[in-house]
Formats: C-alpha cells, structure tokens, sequence
C-alpha cells in the first residue's frame, strides 16, 4: 500500500516537473540556428586563423578542443556554434561561394600581415632613433593583439579585433 502511495507523489510531481523540464530546454536551446553572412563568415574564418596559430605557437595543439576556441570568436560576432555549424553546412553546399569567403578570409589576413609589417618597420625606425639618442629598445611586436595592445589584466590573453 505505501508503494502505491509514493507512486502517486511520483506522478504528481512528473506533472509539475514536464512542463519544467520542457520549458528549460525550450529556453536554453535559445533561438534557431541562423545562417551567417558571407562577409562576416570570412572575417569569422580569418579569426579563426589567428586563434589556430597562436595555439600553434604555444604549443597547445594537443590540450586545445578547437569548438571551445571558437566559441569566443563567434560570440565576438554575435553568432553560435549551432550558427556555425549552420553556416557551415550550407556552405560546403555551395563551394563556389565556399571558395569566395575563404579567399576573402586570405584577404584580409593579408592586409593584416602588411599593416604588422608596417608597424614592426616603423618600430624598427623608432629603435634606431632611440638607440641613437640612448634610450631603452622597445620590444617586438605582439602580432596577435596589436596595434591595440594588451595591458594590465588582460594582459596575455588573446584578443581579436575586427
């Protein structure tokens, strides 16, 4: 007789708890995965690159889940990884325009490239005055966070700009 006692608080709070459980995974399912532009999606890429290097150059290849990488770069855009995933799929439908958005990717990590090639030139120019004049020589430039540096807390932490 108990067991059919406690098997009707059982029911009773599977009522209350369904709609519950249904309305939690409705809400942190959030919205329906979209598809991202083009243009984004090749500036998405080219951060992507940057992240994948650096880990790279750490050494962290191993140690690093690539989606939890990325996560950041698509929140930097305002986007998920069911977006990406999205995205992705309806891309590599369409590899003309695949194609399109990974050479506007290679753009502008080439501009990229040339404006650090820039800067480190002109650092450069500036050290050798400086040598001339006896002051300390500056030190290399940060290709990942420059020409907006790191400081103070956020220091060492990768940062992408658009």
């Amino acid at each position: 007789m108990n067991s059919v006692h406690n098997s009707g608080k059982m029911r009773g709070a599977g009522r209350f708890l369904m709609p519950v459980l249904a309305a939690v995974l409705l809400f942190s399912c959030g919205k329906k995965a979209e598809v991202i532009p083009p243009a984004k999606m090749a500036r998405i890429y080219a951060d992507m690159f940057l992240v994948d290097q650096w880990i790279v150059t750490k050494n962290l290849l191993r140690q690093t889940d690539t989606m939890q990488v990325y996560e950041p770069v698509l929140r930097k855009y305002g986007y998920t990884v069911a977006d990406y995933r999205k995205s992705l799929d309806v891309y590599m439908g369409d590899p003309e325009r695949m194609y399109r958005i990974v050479g506007k990717s290679k753009s502008l990590l080439e501009k990229r490239v040339k404006e650090l090639e820039i800067a480190e030139r002109e650092a450069e120019r500036r050290d050798t005055l400086s040598r001339d004049a006896g002051a300390a020589p500056r030190q290399k430039v940060d290709t990942l966070s420059h020409p907006k540096r790191s400081h103070g807390k956020n220091r060492g932490k990768v940062r992408i700009h658009s």
